[in-house]
């Protein structure tokens, strides 16, 4: 294992960590990264001087980078030493199903004291990242989550020309507690937890970075954040978006990037010596009030002063190869989504028994899946191996609900969707009171979860599963 601390140690620069993250390297076939959850009293912000109760893998916030290429076995021994049950999933990877990380579903959460050897291979390469899945919506807000970035077999952008930045956001009270707790239920019922501390890597929003200048350099941005939806104007970053949810699309310039909760995108860009560039948030309510409605300063980058290089071309990056779904012949599967404040749900299906409207509410329990609150004991579908399926997702709330799929990459093939439809993701935003189609091609064997990534709304109703039979 390689902290950051010993990595600078050791005097390379090869490989950029921005604003403090630390580094795990695994390239070795028979290399073991040791993770361990532990109770961290620090600040959110190395600005800050009042201490949080922090959940922290390794001791550090975020997680330390997990940095490995395409095709690598990855073997993580992952220590408990919290005084309560959790898990780890790897979320976007196709990974075997034993290894998904969701107690209950494919593997016993790993209690406190004990430890749990996960070990996969990585068969894309892209910006992906890990995170707690047990009581998710507490264990991921005090920061049990890091990033896992997979290389392309040959390395498409040098070291030094990488980036990694995880924002997130805290609800932190002076005294430096966790406001209200994490079970809010009126929260739950509506957008989620959204925190009044903006971090991107653990530091405060306008940390800047110096950038080789002329060089081009790949950005990977990750929304770890419990319930915000980032609105970040990219008009000035000077480069192409390049990926989504790890997986390469067509190079295109966009203005605007809206990222929900556990999506990713990457760009390229280049600075010239001297010139600066930020990325603001579109919304003005992004980290501080903003009565003018104007916009925040997100992060930003300056070229050096070494001057240019002409002869740096712009890399470009592979798209992956997956089975496209037959349309014609997909099983269609209907997805209701129900409930919230003020909902209309009088009952429904919850621990295999009907509800009443008041008993969903004292269970917490106030959203559905096609009538049925949090996982059932049957699975949405089950279909063999190979099968093409259809989600049709009927969006009948009030909120926004940013839809993963464990285990499998879908294209959204109807609906209005803030991302292109030649993509290939594993995390969709479905916007309130709309329709949205996904397909994809069931060809990973397992039981598989498919939740909200809002995590107060899985936790309180939205989370079901299908299975892939051989």
């Amino acid at each position: 294992m390689i902290t950051k601390r010993e990595f600078l140690k050791a005097g390379s620069a090869a490989l950029a960590l921005p604003f403090g993250m630390g580094l795990l390297l695994s390239h070795a076939a028979d290399g073991v990264i040791e993770l361990r959850a532990q109770a961290v009293e620090m600040p959110v912000t190395s600005g800050s001087s009042v201490a949080s109760p922090l959940w922290l893998y390794n001791g550090e916030t975020p997680g330390p980078e997990i940095r490995v290429r395409q095709g690598d076995r990855v073997r993580v021994r992952f220590f408990n030493d919290l005084k309560v049950p959790t898990s780890i999933h790897w979320h976007g990877i196709r990974i075997d199903n034993a290894m998904d990380g969701v107690p209950g579903l494919t593997q016993k959460p790993v209690l406190p004291g004990e430890r749990f050897d996960y070990d996969f291979i990585v068969p894309d390469a892209g910006t992906f990242w890990y995170h707690a899945h047990f009581d998710g919506f507490q264990q991921v807000a005090r920061g049990l989550y890091g990033a896992l970035i997979v290389e392309e077999s040959d390395a498409v952008f040098a070291p030094d020309r990488e980036i990694t930045l995880i924002l997130d956001d805290w609800w932190i009270e002076q005294d430096g507690s966790f406001a209200d707790g994490f079970e809010d239920y009126l929260q739950g019922k509506q957008g989620g937890r959204i925190g009044n501390v903006i971090t991107i890597n653990g530091e405060s929003l306008d940390s800047s970075r110096t950038v080789k200048a002329g060089a081009w350099h790949r950005l990977r941005l990750i929304n770890a954040a419990n319930a915000r939806i980032f609105h970040l104007d990219v008009s000035q970053l000077a480069g192409r978006l390049l990926a989504l949810d790890g997986f390469a699309i067509e190079p295109r310039e966009i203005d605007e990037l809206v990222l929900a909760p556990a999506q990713r995108a990457d760009f390229s860009f280049r600075l010239e010596a001297g010139q600066r560039t930020s990325v603001l948030d579109a919304s003005g309510t992004l980290g501080k009030p903003n009565d003018n409605g104007g916009s925040t300063t997100v992060f930003c980058f300056e070229g050096d002063a070494a001057g240019t290089n002409p002869n740096n071309v712009e890399p470009t990056l592979r798209k992956a190869i997956l089975p496209d779904p037959n349309l014609d012949k997909a099983l269609r599967v209907p997805l209701l989504m129900q409930g919230g404040s003020l909902s209309s749900v009088q009952k429904a299906v919850y621990a295999g028994a009907i509800r009443t409207r008041e008993q969903l509410n004292e269970e917490q329990q106030v959203w559905t899946f096609n009538g049925i609150a949090n996982l059932p004991k049957e699975p949405l579908f089950s279909v063999p191996v190979g099968t093409s399926v259809i989600i049709e997702m009927q969006n009948k709330t009030g909120w926004q609900h940013p839809m993963h799929v464990h285990g499998h990459h879908f294209k959204v093939i109807k609906g209005n969707s803030s991302r292109p439809s030649d993509v290939w993701q594993d995390t969709v935003l479905v916007g309130r009171m709309s329709d949205l189609q996904i397909a994809f091609v069931a060809d990973n064997p397992g039981k598989w979860l498919l939740h909200c990534h809002l995590l107060q709304h899985a936790v309180s109703g939205m989370r079901t599963w299908f299975e892939v039979t051989t």
